[in-house]
């Protein structure tokens, strides 16, 4: 059996775990193809939550590795969730943010090497025909290499990504 073969199955079987994977009743949850010029197998996952918040999180394999990964697996995703003006502007609204990717991560047991990310809060005011309008959002770029040596292991990870989603919406925690 050649490396593909392995790689192919071993995704699969990752991918299976995805698919079936039960989110929180609230999260509108979606499996789709990933981007195909980042690695040999990838899928992607789009979430939307009743508070506006859209989030979309990648998951790249290669099964010869990355060195820049550190691992055959990388996890990427992005959040946006509305928040107060009042959030957006707090100078600690960052590392806030980088907080909840951390916690999340580590509260949800997701074994991980090589973090990186940024925070990102965005204002904006109209005029004119749109005077009084105001929005602020936060967008979360997050990207961390998950340690996976079977497919239940990605379980932690994608629990972890629902707690970001969670964290950034101003939603609780998830209990337990």
């Amino acid at each position: 059996m050649g490396t593909d073969d392995f790689g192919l199955r071993f995704f699969a079987r990752i991918t299976q775990a995805v698919e079936s994977f039960i989110w929180e009743p609230d999260i509108n949850a979606n499996v789709e193809p990933g981007p195909t010029r980042l690695a040999p197998y990838t899928l992607a996952v789009a979430a939307t939550l009743p508070t506006g918040t859209t989030g979309r999180l990648v998951l790249l394999y290669n099964p010869e590795g990355e060195v820049s990964w550190d691992g055959a697996f990388r996890c990427v995703s992005m959040v946006n969730a509305p928040v107060d003006l009042e959030m957006a502007t707090d100078p600690i609204l960052h590392e806030v943010g980088w907080a909840w990717f951390t916690d999340a991560l580590l509260g949800c047991q997701a074994t991980y090497r090589e973090p990186a990310g940024t925070v990102t809060a965005v204002t904006g005011r109209g005029f004119g025909a749109k005077a009084f309008t105001e929005r602020a959002e936060i967008e979360l770029r997050m990207s961390w290499t998950p340690v996976i040596e079977g497919e239940l292991d990605i379980e932690a990870h994608l629990r972890a990504w629902e707690e970001l989603l969670y964290l950034a919406s101003g939603i609780p925690e998830l209990a337990g």
